[in-house]
Formats: structure tokens, sequence, C-alpha cells
């Protein structure tokens, strides 16, 4: 009993971590598409033409990833703090 719950505080660490660099990852696309969506708007001025909604698509989706991502990380770290508890207790 208490092997799997070694094995599942294992397995779920490992997945925070790997999700903690993949966030990372993302915020800084994130960052990225904001800083060109904005650089565009200042260049161009004009919100009503298709690159315009394909850059602010861009930018959404790029805020999206990094949002669902950090809360998978986030009920990781949640769910292996429970394992802990239960392997404590």
């Amino acid at each position: 009993m208490t092997q799997d719950y070694i094995g599942e505080l294992f397995g779920l660490t490992l997945f925070a971590i790997i999700f903690h660099y993949l966030g990372k990852w993302f915020r800084r696309g994130k960052l990225e598409r904001k800083e060109e969506f904005e650089k565009y708007v200042a260049e161009n001025g004009s919100t009503e033409n298709e690159d315009y909604n394909y850059k602010k698509y861009l930018m959404d989706i790029s805020a999206n990833r990094y949002r669902g991502i950090t809360f998978a990380k986030w009920m990781m770290i949640v769910c292996a703090c429970v394992v802990a508890y239960k392997l404590i207790s």
C-alpha cells in the first residue's frame, strides 16, 4: 500500500515539474505574441482587417495555453500534497 503512494507521489511530482517548465515556455510565447500584437496595432492602427483578427487570435490562444498549463501544474501539486498526507498518516 505504501509503495503505491510513493509511486503516485513520484509520478505527480514529475508531472508537476514537467508542467512547470512547459508553463515557462508557454509564458515566453504568450509575452512574444502580446508584444507582436501591440507592435502591429501601433504600426497599423487598423482593427478591421484579417491580419488584426489573426494576431489577436494567436495572442488569445497563447494566453489560454499558459492558463491551462498553470492550472494543470497546480492540480498536480495539490494531488501530490494529498498523496503525501495519505502517506504520512
